[in-house]
């Protein structure tokens, strides 16, 4: 019998890693880049919060841009992978009250079955 595995998903803030390192930034310089605190640049690349539309924008724009030896195609498929975790991780945290909303302001029960 084959058995296939899934690819664990990847965490935003290994990714974002990966994107400081390839920016050759470290914490501070990085935070300093996109307006933010050392604190919460931490908490971003613990994976402790993730970052809010403008700051992910922010993020983005600043790795695509980057005149960096990668090639636009890396960047810009890192940058994907960084915008899915996000996403990723923001359903996870709040899937149940994604849910209740779907059922209170839309009563639509098949919606909300769709997202259990």
């Amino acid at each position: 019998m084959n058995v296939t595995s899934h690819p664990v998903p990847e965490e935003a803030g290994k990714l974002l890693a990966l994107i400081q390192c390839e920016l050759n930034l470290s914490t501070k310089a990085m935070s300093n880049q996109l307006g933010i605190t050392d604190v919460w640049m931490r908490r971003l690349l613990n994976n402790d919060i993730i970052p809010s539309q403008h700051l992910l924008k922010a993020i983005v724009t600043l790795y695509v841009n980057h005149p960096d030896p990668c090639t636009l195609n890396h960047r810009r498929d890192l940058a994907h992978r960084f915008t899915q975790a996000c996403a990723r991780t923001y359903y996870e945290r709040n899937h149940h009250r994604l849910q209740q909303r779907c059922h209170t302001l839309f009563h639509f029960p098949e919606l909300t079955a769709s997202l259990i």
